[in-house]
C-alpha cells in the first residue's frame, strides 16, 4: 500500500475518502478540462462537482528535490489558496491536497478545489476590448492591484488563470494555478513586470494599465511607458528562446 500525506480544509469526514482514493477517481474520469504538463478533471463527488489537478510525473532528481527540499506543487497550491481566502482574494475554495510516496520519495500529488461556474477568462476581454469587456478589464485591473497591494505575486499571472463571473453588471475575479506565488512587499517595477504576460496585446493594455495605476496610486503615463518597454523586452526574450529551441530540435534531428 502506498504511503501518503494529505490535508483537508473542507468537511474532512466527507472528503477524506475522495483524497485517499483519488488516483482511482481521477483515472476513471475520462474527460479532462485541461491537459498539458498537468491535468485537470472535474468529477462529481457526493452530489458536488470538484476540480482535481494532477501534477506532472516527476523525474528521479525532481522527486528527490521535492521530497527533501521543497513542498510539492499540490501542497503549495493548497496552502496558497488558503492564504488567498484568508486575505479575501478570489480563488476557488480549496478542499485539500494529497501526496503519494514510493520508496520514501514523492511520485504523485493532487490538489482539489470546488468547481467554479465562471463565465469566461480575462483572455476574452483582452482580445475584444469593447462593450462590457472594457468594464471587465477595469475590474480585472483592480483585482491585480489588490493582489499587489496585499503583497501577492503570482508568477503565472496570465490570461488563462484569471476567471471572471458576471452578476448584475458587476465582475467577480478568481485566481487559479496557484503553485508558483510569492508573498511580500511588491514595488512598482516588480508589479508592472508581473503584468507583462497578461498584457501582451497592446490594444487592451492601456485600458487595463490605467485602471491598475489608479488603484496602485501610480502615474498612468509613466507606468504605461514602463510596461510597454517591459513588454518589448519580454517579446524579444521569447523570440530568442523560440529560435534556440528550434535550432536545438534541428540539431538533434541530424
Amino acid at each position: 500500500m502506498p504511503q501518503y500525506n494529505f490535508e483537508l480544509s473542507t468537511e474532512p469526514e466527507k472528503f477524506k475518502e475522495l483524497l485517499i482514493n483519488i488516483q482511482s477517481y481521477f483515472s476513471n474520469e475520462t474527460q479532462s478540462i485541461h491537459q498539458a504538463r498537468n491535468t485537470l478533471k472535474v468529477i462529481s463527488y457526493e452530489r458536488q462537482e470538484v476540480v482535481i489537478k494532477s501534477f506532472e510525473v516527476l523525474s528521479p532528481l525532481r522527486r528527490f528535490f521535492y521530497t527533501h527540499f521543497r513542498d510539492s506543487k499540490a501542497k503549495r497550491s493548497y496552502l496558497h489558496a488558503r492564504k488567498l481566502v484568508a486575505l479575501d482574494i478570489g480563488t476557488p475554495s480549496p478542499i485539500g491536497y494529497i501526496e503519494f510516496f514510493r520508496n520514501g520519495k514523492l511520485y504523485d500529488s493532487y490538489y482539489v478545489a470546488k468547481k467554479v461556474d465562471y463565465d469566461y477568462t480575462i483572455r476574452e476581454a483582452l482580445n475584444k476590448p469593447e462593450g462590457r469587456f472594457i468594464a471587465a478589464l477595469e475590474s480585472s485591473a483592480e483585482f491585480a492591484a489588490k493582489l499587489h497591494n496585499a503583497g501577492i505575486l503570482h508568477y503565472d499571472f496570465s490570461p488563462g488563470n484569471l476567471l471572471i463571473t458576471e452578476c448584475d453588471g458587476e465582475f467577480h475575479c478568481e485566481l487559479v494555478d496557484l503553485n508558483r506565488m510569492k508573498f511580500g512587499p511588491i514595488d512598482t517595477l516588480t508589479g508592472l513586470n508581473n503584468l507583462v504576460r497578461m498584457m501582451e496585446q497592446s490594444s487592451s493594455r492601456e485600458i487595463f494599465l490605467r485602471a491598475y495605476a489608479k488603484h496602485r496610486n501610480l502615474d498612468p503615463e509613466t507606468s504605461l511607458k514602463t510596461l510597454n518597454k517591459l513588454a518589448d523586452k519580454y517579446r524579444s526574450r521569447r523570440k530568442i528562446k523560440k529560435k534556440f529551441k528550434n535550432a536545438l530540435k534541428h540539431f538533434l534531428k541530424r
